[in-house]
């Protein structure tokens, strides 16, 4: 073979491998982001930490600690207007909010829907009907602006049942939005959001289905953070009946179907879901709860170490309290020291309601407890979320203990609301779901 062709082939080979070899160092940068391993912990490094993520744990602490009073809020930040996109796009169209106007006196409180009001985030411009903050207002406190990113089916319909009336008697504004199943949005929604709930009148408390938002990835000082979660399994199973057949909640004399499957599966128990491996028991369905907490990166839909490490962080630094649903007044009582400002009196009008039709319709119909081989299956299925929901107890058991708050179920019984009652106070039935 001729000299020069053996260069020419020599060189064609040399930069042929060199291709490939940056090919593959390419391809593994963009893999060690796209799929992280379930089997090793994965090492959290969050972008996008501001100082007043700090500040705000260190209130935290000191208000746990103390048990009296949060502490001043840090410096503000000022907050750039979402870039919204006014196009044709959803996200781009305007429908205004439909607040109900407060009256003026307490008894007029009483005669209709005060304090709460409906919320349409997915349009940029539907803030501007709700409650404002202005110059003259005072410096908002750490403690008057909530955002409560509630999961499903743990016991949040009857907890926004009571937020209803405290936001009556302690005069707060309950915030809920109407858009429901859209827990995941795009950047430029939670842009807009972000901007929308900076530019509430304090005190406030925000009530959503959605994954946790970092509020200062977009210059924002955060909300306090609180929810309420459940052991994994009874809250898939009470989910799997609720889609079936619902609750006692009547809905124009008729419960609402929300069923779409196959109606010879209607009937269908949750263990033959299980065993005949349907895929409303399997896959990415056993993994619902960490998600909320882990935040809107596409990673925290997939089981990972990775998404079970973010959700903790998010826990650790952004989160004043996550209750536990099986001692709900346990997490009331936690709720009254930590924010007494909204939360005064809760546990009170929990067990002994002004309207008992507002805590007793969510229950779910037909609910069949599984299987112990059911139940086994599903808790190795869902160990990533058992593993968070242990964590989240052991918060919940510190953080009680560190209040000095004895358990429910260890006290004696009280009725203190009996001289409401005889006094006439009642929600009006148009104020409850």
């Amino acid at each position: 073979m001729a000299p020069k062709l053996k260069k020419v082939l020599l060189g064609g080979l040399i930069l042929v491998s060199a291709t490939i070899l940056t090919w593959m160092q390419l391809y593994s940068k963009i893999t060690t982001v796209t799929n992280i391993s379930i089997s090793e912990p994965y090492e959290l490094k969050r972008l996008k930490k501001s100082e007043l993520v700090q500040q705000t744990k260190e209130l935290i602490q000191s208000r746990l600690l103390r048990a009296e009073s949060l502490a001043n809020e840090g410096p503000s930040l000022k907050i750039h207007k979402a870039n919204i996109d006014t196009g044709n796009n959803f996200i781009g169209r305007k429908a205004p909010a439909t607040p109900i106007i407060a009256p003026k006196t307490l008894e007029q409180k009483y005669g209709s829907c005060v304090n709460y009001y409906a919320w349409n985030d997915a349009y940029p411009d539907s803030y501007k009907s709700l409650p404002l903050k202005s110059e003259e207002d005072s410096p908002a406190q750490p403690q008057d602006r909530v955002v409560f990113n509630r999961v499903g089916k743990c016991g949040s319909r009857s907890v926004i049942a009571l937020l209803r009336h405290l936001a009556i008697v302690n005069n707060f504004s309950l915030i809920s939005s109407v858009v429901n199943n859209m827990t995941v949005i795009h950047e430029a929604w939670q842009e807009s959001l972000v901007y929308s709930i900076e530019q509430f009148k304090t005190p406030f408390l925000v009530q959503r289905h959605l994954y946790y938002v970092d509020f200062t990835n977009y210059g924002a000082k955060p909300p306090v953070y609180i929810n309420i979660i459940r052991d994994p399994l009874a809250r898939m199973v009470s989910q799997y009946y609720f889609k079936r057949f619902g609750d006692r909640k009547i809905i124009n004399g008729t419960h609402k179907d929300r069923y779409s499957g196959p109606e010879e599966e209607r009937n269908q128990t949750f263990d033959d879901c299980v065993l005949r491996s349907k895929w409303e028991c399997t896959g990415l369905n056993t993994f619902y709860i960490v998600p909320f907490f882990c935040g809107q990166h596409r990673n925290c839909r997939t089981p990972s170490m990775w998404a079970l490490n973010q959700a903790i962080e998010n826990v650790e630094e952004d989160y004043l309290f996550v209750g536990i649903l099986e001692e709900l007044e346990d997490s009331l009582s936690v709720l009254e020291r930590l924010l007494p400002s909204m939360f005064k009196g809760a546990l009170e009008h929990y067990l002994h309601p002004l309207d008992t039709s507002a805590m007793t319709s969510t229950a779910t119909l037909h609910k069949k407890k599984p299987s112990p081989q059911v139940e086994q299956i599903m808790k190795e299925a869902m160990w990533f979320e058992y593993q968070f929901y242990n964590y989240v107890r052991y918060k919940f058991n510190q953080t009680r203990d560190a209040l000095g708050i004895t358990p429910y179920k260890s006290r004696p019984s009280h009725d203190t609301w009996g001289k409401l009652k005889k006094e006439g106070l009642s929600v009006p039935d148009q104020c409850m779901w």
